[in-house]
Formats: structure tokens, sequence, C-alpha cells
């Protein structure tokens, strides 16, 4: 008896290391940490903006991105001035989904996977005359459902001086590439290995939809992070693609449909990781949640991150700041950190970085 019941201790003790042990944040041990308080909080609310996901900062605006709305993407001017943009429909000027959003300069990039279209938006235009400014709007690639040899189906797309990238699904595997002005493939390179021995084909590539990337200023590097899966690679783009460092930080569980594809299980055994990516010339920002995907605490939703995570540009962690506000995206702006979230409430955050 006494056997069973130290067998029985053991794999309780297990299953709890197993359980408090997080590959991600466990690389941070050691290093420096800074607990951050919101220095200043704005209700979202009040303009409408119930579903808040990602902040820029322009100038003394906000571009904000909403995840379901009448229109995905607000300015935020001083004196509580909101410039709706990019509504939901079929029109010109509209989508009916927003995979990504990047500003260059004095333009707003906003990208619908699902049409393949690509939007460039007038950024000091629409805030002079308060209301929508159009630029460009070209078709990026084939705007079909179909999956060939062929394929280029990015769903998250940003631009770097002359080039542009996107992360989603290709014909030749590639998880990221680079594609011409047209959205013709042009190189790309694989994601990351897994596993399990199921993951093959168009149904690992399925994955690559819930990616994300951002391009340091000079254009030479970018950062790729998935939200589903605890895997970070660091890319070289000059003079092509090339993977600088990768790490899969733990294995996730997978489900396969009756139909076809391939799912991240809702069980406790995986985790949300990563939400946002922000980099720049000598280090990475990586917003990371690593909540169980089945998340017993309603008051905060899974995606929403109190770990933000710097890395320099061959991997090795930096520092750890510590959140005491969750946020869903972040923007840094010199010493100023800005958040947003949904859940509970829809709310844009300033935290100081002094």
């Amino acid at each position: 008896m006494r056997h069973l019941i130290l067998f029985a201790m053991l794999l309780l003790l297990a299953s709890c290391h197993r359980q408090g042990t997080d590959g991600v944040l466990s690389c941070f041990d050691g290093l420096p940490t800074t607990v951050l308080t919101a220095a200043e909080t704005c209700d979202l609310e009040q303009y409408g903006m119930l579903t808040s996901s990602q902040v820029i900062k322009y100038q003394d605006a906000f571009i904000i991105r909403q995840l379901k709305a009448d229109n995905y993407v607000d300015i935020l001017l001083p004196g509580d001035i909101v410039i709706p943009c990019v509504y939901n429909g079929r029109g010109p000027g509209e989508m009916l989904l927003v995979g990504s959003i990047q500003v260059q300069g004095n333009r707003l990039f906003v990208f619908d996977p699902s049409q393949s279209k690509l939007l460039v938006i007038d950024i000091p235009g629409t805030i002079a005359s308060r209301k929508q400014v159009v630029l460009e709007e070209r078709q990026i690639g084939s705007a079909d459902r179909v999956i060939a040899q062929d394929m280029v189906k990015p769903f998250f797309l940003q631009l770097a001086e002359n080039r542009m990238f996107g992360l989603g699904m290709f014909g030749d595997g590639s998880l990221c590439a680079e594609l011409s002005p047209e959205g013709a493939f042009v190189s790309g390179i694989p994601g990351p290995p897994l596993e399990d021995s199921r993951a093959n084909g168009v149904a690992r590539q399925m994955l690559n939809t819930g990616t994300m990337m951002s391009i340091s200023p000079d254009g030479t590097r970018m950062a790729i992070a998935y939200s589903q899966m605890a895997v970070l690679s660091f890319v070289s783009t000059q003079p092509g693609l090339n993977q600088i460092w990768s790490k899969v930080f733990f294995q996730p569980e997978l489900s396969f449909p009756e139909t076809s594809g391939i799912l991240v299980s809702f069980s406790h055994e995986n985790k949300m990781a990563f939400e946002a990516l922000q980099t720049f010339n000598d280090v990475v920002y990586a917003l990371y949640s690593g909540k169980d995907r089945v998340d017993e605490t309603p008051d905060v939703a899974p995606d929403h991150c109190t770990h933000l995570l710097v890395f320099d540009w061959e991997g090795h962690p930096l520092r750890r700041i510590e959140l005491e506000n969750p946020v869903v995206g972040f923007y840094l702006d010199g010493e100023d950190l800005y958040g947003v979230s949904y859940s509970p409430t829809a709310r844009l955050y300033r935290f100081s970085l002094k």
C-alpha cells in the first residue's frame, strides 16, 4: 500500500510540474523583470470600440483595430474625435475580414485575406477630412479558394520599402513568402517541424493561419510567431529570406476533424502563445499569454497577456516585463508603452518604461 501511495504522489508531482512549467517563461528565469502598472487608462467603450485588439501610435492619434464591428479600424484623435475606417462590406474601401494592419510613414496598409485585397489609406488626408481617404486598393494574388500546387494565400501581410512579405498557405509548403507587388510567389521559407507525424501537406499549413510578423524599421529582419503554438522565429530579408533563429518552445496537442484539416486542440495541455510582436533594429518585443486554451477564468480572455518578453535577434532572452493590466495588443513609442484590451472591458492603457 505504501508503494501505491508513493507512486500516486509521484504522479501528482509530475503532473503539477508539467502544468506549472512554461517553456517560454522559464527561459527568462534569473533575468531582470520589470512590473508595470498603467499610468493612464482610457475607456474605449465610450467611443463604441468594444473589441479593440491592436493599437498603433501615430503622432498624437491612435489607430485602433477592432476584431468585430461595423468598421474594423478607428482613428482616435485628441478631443474625443473618432474617425471610423474600413467598414465591413464588399464595396470599395470595405473589407469582410482584416488579417493585418501596418503603418509605414503616412500610409496605413490593411489586408483582407478572405478577398485577397490590400487597402492603402492616406492617414493625414483621413485625419484632415475626418473620413477615410483611400490611396490604392489592389488584389494580392487570386481571390479564389482553390487549393492548388501554385497557391498563394497569405493571411498576414507586411511591407518593407519596395518589398512585400506574407504568412499563410503557399504551394511549396512555405510558412513565410516574399511576394511580388502583384502578389506572385517569389521565394519562401518553411514553418517549424512538428512531432505529430499526421501533420503534413495542406492540413499542416492550416496552422499557418494563426501567425503574425513584424519587420524591423530598417527592413533587414523580421520576427514571426504563432498564436496557437509556442513558436518564435527570426528571419533575415537580405538578400533573400533566410532563417536566423527559430525555437519550438513546446509542441501542441493536435486534433484532426473527420472532414479535413487540422486544429490545435482546446485542452488544458495547450496554451495560448504569442499575441503581438514589435521589432526594432536591435531587439524584439513579444507579447505572450501562456494561459490554457480552455480558460476557466471568464473575467479575462485567454488571448489577453501580462508577459512582454524581450529578445535580441539571436534569440537570447534579455528582459521580462510584467503588466498588471492584461492586454491583447501593444505598441512601444519611446518610453511609452500602449496596450489595448477588450476583456472584460475595452481599454487603452499607457505604461511608462522610464
